[in-house]
């Protein structure tokens, strides 16, 4: 027992925080400039409907039911529901000007469900002149489009009307011609540029596994993804690597790929990667016609089986084949941990990345992660581990440390019987009153740990309460993970002297307590 005594050129790592979100929250899809489901239950902001003739106006609602994708509220004009006495009548349902400067194509998707009688029409227009002047692109008269239960699908290029232009907006027009008249459900509205496509995945090398590690002939696949609503061929894919080796891969993906579609693409030749060290990849697409660049890349990281100690890693530039993830990434209930620089509890204070927890939607019980690579213990007999950190949490929301020695299989926690280790019951939690908003460096020794060659680490917790209903209970961030072979000793806490009247005494006496952290 312990004695207690008291653009796609190569750009530089550095910043990997200003996309290295895009390994652990979904990608979006294509270059969406306009996106409306409804589901506020009203018009949406910047939206208008105007009763052109008559009084009458688009609504939004959600009974009957109407089974577009996202389901729930819709727009709808039901000129039936009004009765066949209410002539003339004529409404309409406008975006707001939206802009499509350097865009070279432009595509109007909706759902619909058009019903109607000869001689009433509904039309779709577009403006490019903030609306000032309207173009027709569609006209709908006595032919039913789609139904409640199966809504049409469509899609319009206005490309010619749209395509860089600063100040465009779509509208929806019913008009009855002065007769009875049916409805047209509206849903799903999207605005949007094509083609896109871009890096989702790092498929190989692939994290290493127990008994494992990387060789001199590693093959490099990265998962190419069409975020867009069409098919497109001859992909140019290049991925720069660096770290433990260099290298500059290229290659085409033929193709077709599907809208939605994923497929995976090797490179041709390998890379070494026998070295003890951390090997960065910066993979991305160069399709000249892609429409939406910033989900082109992805950066990610891989780190050779560790068995070389000490160990330090700052997350500058890399995230040193550490990962985020959870029980459903890869939203996790719109909570994930981050990588880059901390925007909460007085920020970075000069640490460059670090990885924190962000949330946009609260009470959910999710749990989520951040998890190591591999490390070999074998020649350790005195490890320990260091990191420092910082939290403002509820005591609803709580995070702590545990180990694998298996490859991830199952997980123990790391105990707290360390003074300087948890703050409350084996986790860090309940801190809103008194939060550590300055770096504070933790140390638990990892006595259990010694000798075995298998080891990881996932720092796992649950943001319980959090943005944007509760701001400040979720704050939680870890840096500089350090693991050393010991023996170590530590003052874990101290008496002042006694202070009178700004002057000390003679032979004060100072008490400090010692603790021994070692095995």
């Amino acid at each position: 027992m312990k004695a207690f005594l008291e653009n796609k050129i190569y750009i530089y790592w550095h910043i990997l925080l200003c996309v290295l979100a895009l390994t652990i929250s979904s990608v979006a899809r294509a270059d969406i400039i306009i996106q409306e489901d409804f589901s506020s239950g009203a018009i949406p902001t910047g939206w208008t409907t105007t009763g052109i003739q008559g009084t009458d106006t688009w609504l939004v609602q959600n009974a009957p039911v109407f089974s577009s994708t996202s389901g729930g509220y819709y727009a709808v004009f039901n000129d039936e529901a009004l009765g066949a006495g209410v002539t003339p009548t004529q409404s309409d349902l406008q975006t707001p000007v939206f802009d499509c400067s350097n865009r070279s194509s432009v595509f109007l998707n909706y759902q619909h469900h058009w019903y109607e009688v000869e001689t009433t029409y509904g039309y779709v227009e577009v403006s490019n002149d903030g609306g000032a002047t309207w173009n027709t692109v569609m006209t709908y008269e006595k032919v039913t489009r789609g139904s409640l239960a199966a809504p049409q699908d469509t899609t319009l290029d206005i490309t010619a009307l749209a395509a860089n232009q600063a100040s465009v907006s779509v509208r929806f027009r019913y008009w009855d011609n002065s007769l009875a008249g049916k409805f047209w459900y509206l849903d799903d509205i999207t605005v949007y540029s094509d083609p896109d496509v871009g890096i989702t995945n790092l498929v190989t090398p692939d994290y290493l596994t127990c008994g494992s590690a990387y060789g001199t002939t590693e093959s490099v696949t990265v998962e190419i993804t069409n975020h867009g609503f069409h098919p497109v061929s001859n992909i140019p894919v290049v991925c720069n690597v660096s770290g433990g080796t260099t290298a500059n891969l290229t290659g085409t993906f033929a193709g077709p790929l599907a809208p939605g579609a994923t497929a995976n693409y090797t490179f041709s030749g390998t890379i070494d990667m026998s070295a003890s060290a951390t090997y960065n990849f910066e993979a991305y697409t160069n399709l000249l016609t892609d429409q939406y660049l910033n989900n082109d890349t992805l950066y990610d990281s891989r780190q050779q089986l560790n068995n070389t100690f000490p160990y330090l890693m700052d997350f500058n530039g890399t995230n040193g084949g550490w990962f985020a993830t959870g029980d459903s990434p890869p939203n996790n209930g719109n909570r994930n941990f981050v990588l880059g620089n901390i925007p909460y509890l007085n920020g970075p204070q000069g640490e460059g990345d670090s990885w924190y927890v962000e949330a946009t939607a609260s009470n959910n019980g999710t749990w989520i992660w951040v998890e190591s690579p591999v490390f070999d213990f074998s020649g350790l007999t005195n490890p320990q581990l260091y990191v420092d950190i910082k939290h403002q949490l509820h005591n609803s929301d709580y995070f702590r440390v545990e180990y694998s020695l298996n490859g991830g299989a199952t997980w123990t926690a790391l105990g707290s019987t360390e003074p300087n280790w948890y703050n409350s019951n084996g986790y860090w939690r309940n801190s809103i009153s008194n939060p550590v908003d300055q770096w504070t460096k933790v140390q638990k020794s990892l006595c259990a740990l010694a000798g075995q060659s298998c080891v990881k680490f996932r720092f796992r917790g649950r943001p319980y309460y959090s943005e944007p209903t509760y701001t400040g209970h979720h704050y939680f961030a870890f840096d500089n993970v350090e693991i050393k072979d010991g023996p170590d000793v530590g003052i874990v806490a101290y008496q002042d002297p006694v202070d009178v009247g700004c002057s000390f005494s003679a032979n004060q006496i100072v008490t400090v307590d010692v603790y021994n952290f070692g095995c």
